[in-house]
């Protein structure tokens, strides 16, 4: 499947936000332009317009579109002139009259600022459920001008079929392929984006590891502090596979296990990470461990989450599974996928298991490993070293590239900002295509379809605040991968221990 890039929108454009008084504007999208405006990344002569049912005044809109700014930190004047750019119109989701009315608005601002031509880039920041509507609604009354953006935003759909029928639905209206940016924001993330960096300018060194001789098992995790208080409406229709497994750890699962593409076109990395998805089997239900956390005393259990209303709900707040690439690269190597809410610790972390060697030297019950920390912005080799004393001995130290210490005026993109931008630019290779979609689905779907049937069993229970299930522990042991002693932080080591 080819897509290829519009290119650049370079002056003259119209960027409208949909969902404009909801929390992912205010908290992401609304911040990302901004910061994008402050450092001269917008194309001169942007307006942003917000817009939603929402009934709000000059005022009430502008506390939303600053709100998710930290004001201590950004220039007064900076704010006041992104302010100047950016209008809010109130309208309706589902009546032609309101996009027309919209249109009308648009139009007004294009002739005033534009010479009477505009690009037009419509981001809705709305629940998935109005994609297909918003799609149809603005091909209809608002295809106009140069050229036309829509940027939709994960989930995509809730399995296959549904995933299908969205996506069909918005092109049968009239989308062309290259015109819809499908962000997993994930793609943004610094650490995320420097994997094949990694990879393929340390080739000798870094991607000669990554195959089935050298590696044993990989472990992708996100583990999240938090539960769901107060979300528990949103994530009882979802549930963790969709928030996301079948999403987020799958953009870096491609990233990790893909070949060397072609060239860095936006096509052929995409191509190559569609090859790794297609030598994945659907997930097996034996192969999943799925959980829900419990109170602990200080905090509820997911049940007892006043927003979750359904007080027998078995949707999973942890998720556990393993996926097998069957290629020459990777045939039998485990991948395994981790997910929880309100776990111990906060952490994105990729963790690369190295086979250890026949016959060592210095045999050692702990492999070497390849660490990649997306939140902390590290990466590291956990190595066996020679234990600096009169008696020697092996100790595990770590190789470290800490982005925060190593570089100088660091001032990484949020991923939003970075994949805003890449809209801008029409660079596609920074968005999902939709057979990468469809792959991702016909992955999870199945297990999607046993864990949610009425006679699939509940997910393990473990307590909010713990290392999630004790399941999880006995699936990796099981798979191969090696549960080390020592925690994944940095630290000193004592060689007086």
């Amino acid at each position: 499947m080819s897509v290829k890039s519009q290119g650049e929108l370079k002056d003259k454009t119209l960027v409208v936000v949909f969902g404009a008084s909801g929390d992912l504007a205010k908290k992401m999208t609304f911040p990302s332009l901004f910061a994008l405006f402050k450092h001269g990344y917008l194309p001169p002569k942007t307006h942003i317009v917000g817009y939603a049912r929402s009934e709000l005044d000059k005022k009430d809109f502008e506390d939303r579109l600053t709100g998710g700014l930290d004001m201590e930190k950004e220039s007064k004047d900076k704010v006041e002139e992104f302010k100047k750019i950016s209008t809010y119109v109130q309208g309706a989701y589902d009546e032609d009259e309101a996009f027309q009315n919209l249109e009308k608005e648009l139009q007004k601002m294009a002739d005033k600022d534009f010479d009477g031509e505009s690009n037009r880039v419509y981001y809705l920041a709305v629940p998935p459920s109005q994609f297909t509507s918003l799609a149809e609604k603005l091909h209809k009354n608002n295809y106009k001008g140069k050229t036309n953006r829509l940027v939709i935003e994960k989930p995509f759909g809730k399995d296959s079929a549904s995933a299908k029928e969205m996506m069909n639905a918005i092109t049968k209206d009239g989308w062309k392929q290259e015109e819809i940016f499908r962000i997993d924001h994930f793609i943004g993330d610094e650490m995320a984006r420097s994997i094949m960096q990694l990879r393929f300018a340390n080739e000798p060194l870094i991607d000669s590891l990554f195959n089935k001789d050298k590696v044993s098992a990989i472990l992708i995790e996100l583990k999240e502090t938090f539960g769901c208080e107060g979300r528990g409406g949103y994530f009882d229709e979802f549930g963790i596979i969709r928030d996301v497994l079948q999403n987020h750890s799958m953009q870096l699962l491609t990233f990790l296990a893909m070949d060397k593409p072609e060239s860095l076109e936006e096509d052929h990395i995409r191509d190559e990470k569609v090859k790794v998805l297609k030598a994945i089997k659907p997930i097996a239900n034996d192969e999943a461990v799925m959980g829900q956390y419990t109170g602990n005393g200080e905090k509820p259990g997911y049940l007892e989450d006043e927003s979750v209303e359904n007080k027998e709900s078995k949707t999973a707040t942890f998720g556990e599974v393993v996926l097998r690439v069957d290629n020459d690269r990777w045939k039998g190597v485990p991948f395994i996928l981790k997910s929880g809410k309100a776990i111990e610790e906060d952490a994105l972390r990729i963790i690369i298991q190295l086979k250890q060697a026949e016959n060592s030297l210095y045999p050692s019950n702990e492999p070497n490993e390849l660490v990649i920390e997306l939140y902390e912005k590290k990466v590291y080799f956990k190595i066996n070293s020679k234990k600096p004393t009169m008696d020697g001995g092996i100790v595990r130290p770590e190789m470290v590239l800490d982005y925060e210490s190593k570089f100088e005026g660091l001032d990484a993109p949020e991923p939003y900002e970075f994949v805003i931008r890449e809209v801008l630019k029409g660079n596609q290779k920074s968005f999902v295509r939709q057979d990468e979609l469809e792959e991702e689905w016909r992955i999870f779907t199945p297990l999607l379809h046993f864990s949610e049937g009425k006679e699939s069993p509940r997910p393990v229970e473990y307590k909010y605040g713990s290392n999630g299930p004790k399941e999880s522990q006995e699936f990796e042991e099981k798979l191969g991968f090696v549960i080390t002693k020592d925690a994944y932080k940095l630290k000193k080591i004592d060689v007086t221990e």
